[in-house]
C-alpha cells in the first residue's frame, strides 16, 4: 500500500458552475442559513457533543463516474449529524434536516502508469455547488492505494488564544465544530463524489465526462 502525504495540496468550493472547474484557484463560501439563532452550548455539553459525533459510525457517500476512472474511488465514508446538532456544534444556523461532513476516500490506482496529480469533487447537481480536494504533486504507483483523509478537504486558519505566555496565535485545521468541516450546502442523499481528472507521469490528463449522475 502507497498512501502518501506529501505535494502541494488545494482546497476548492465553488458555487453555481460545471462539475469541471478545474482551473479554479480560489476558495468560495457558499452559506445557507435561516433566521432562527442556535442554541447556544455548555462547554461540557460541546465537550459531549464533540465526542458523540467522533464516535459516531462512518456512513458511505454516494459516488459516481467511477467505472471508467483510472483512479477509483473504493471507499467514501463521512459523518453525519443532524441540522439542529450542526447548529449547536458550529453556531450556524441551517435548514437541513441533516448535515455530512467531508469524507475520507480511498483511491486506487487501476492504469498501467504513475498517476502524478488528481481533483476530487464533492457535488450537489441541484445547486450546482462543489467542493473539492486537489493533489497536484504525488506518486501513486500502478495497483498503488492513497488515502485522502478528511482534513485534506481544510485550510488552516489561524486562531488566537489566551495562555500564561499571554495572547498566542497560531494556525490549525478547523475542527468538528467548524462549518468549514462540513458540507452544509445540500442534505447528504444529494450530493455525490467523483474523481474529476487525473493526471498521468507522461503528462496526459484523464477527465470526467459529465452525463447521467455527473452533472
Amino acid at each position: 500500500m502507497n498512501i502518501a502525504t506529501r505535494g502541494r495540496r488545494r482546497v476548492i468550493f465553488v458555487a453555481t458552475g460545471s462539475i469541471c472547474l478545474l482551473s479554479v484557484v480560489g476558495l468560495t463560501i457558499a452559506k445557507k442559513a435561516s433566521s432562527k439563532q442556535p442554541q447556544v452550548l455548555t462547554q461540557n455539553n460541546k465537550d459531549s457533543l464533540l465526542k458523540f459525533v467522533e464516535n459516531s459510525s462512518d456512513l458511505p457517500m454516494r459516488v459516481a463516474g467511477n467505472d471508467d476512472c483510472p483512479l477509483r474511488i473504493m471507499r467514501a465514508a463521512m459523518k453525519e449529524i443532524s441540522g439542529p446538532d450542526f447548529s449547536r456544534l458550529t453556531g450556524r444556523t441551517t435548514d437541513r434536516v441533516t448535515v455530512s461532513s467531508v469524507p475520507e476516500v480511498s483511491l486506487v490506482n487501476t492504469s498501467g502508469e504513475t498517476i502524478t496529480g488528481f481533483i476530487l469533487v464533492v457535488r450537489d447537481p441541484q445547486s450546482r455547488t462543489t467542493r473539492g480536494f486537489v493533489q497536484e504533486k504525488v506518486s501513486v504507483d500502478p495497483g498503488s492505494e492513497y488515502l485522502v483523509k478528511r482534513e485534506h478537504f481544510l485550510e488552516p486558519e489561524r486562531v488566537t488564544f489566551a495562555n500564561e505566555q499571554g495572547v498566542v496565535s497560531a494556525t490549525k485545521l478547523p475542527g468538528l465544530d467548524s462549518e468549514k468541516y462540513w458540507l452544509g450546502f445540500a442534505e447528504p442523499s444529494d450530493i455525490f463524489l467523483t474523481v474529476g481528472r487525473v493526471t498521468f507521469k507522461n503528462g496526459r490528463n484523464w477527465t470526467i465526462k459529465e452525463g447521467g449522475e455527473v452533472r
